[in-house]
């Protein structure tokens, strides 16, 4: 089940998880973005990245992988969620105690 922190956020159109601990894949939002979302969950295999951004016209398709869950989100390019859509997912998906090394090494990263 997608938390409804993303699922419903007003900004985000359309959400997918996708977990090792999940039969199938979970959905929320508009069911027109689904595909598109469905389709951007394999790109993460052709990277090392943990997240990737695609835009599409006037839209946005983040997926980002965050311990053993992908979590997809589609959005109007240029919305403020933009700037935080990761913190976002991050702080739904990964737990506070597994978070804070995390955002330490980010910090010391930015500062450097």
């Amino acid at each position: 089940m997608i938390p409804d922190t993303i699922a419903n956020h007003p900004a985000i159109l359309a959400s997918v998880l996708a977990r090792a601990d999940l039969p199938e894949i979970a959905t929320a939002g508009s069911a027109t973005w689904h595909p598109l979302l469905r389709a951007s969950l394999p790109l993460m295999d052709l990277t090392g990245a943990d997240y990737i951004r695609v835009v599409a016209g006037e839209h946005t398709v983040v997926v980002q992988r965050e311990l053993d869950s992908l979590v997809g989100v589609i959005f109007r390019t240029g919305d403020q969620i933009s700037k935080s859509i990761h913190r976002t997912i991050r702080r739904v998906i990964v737990p506070p105690a597994k978070r804070g090394a995390r955002e330490l090494h980010e910090r010391v990263r930015a500062e450097r």
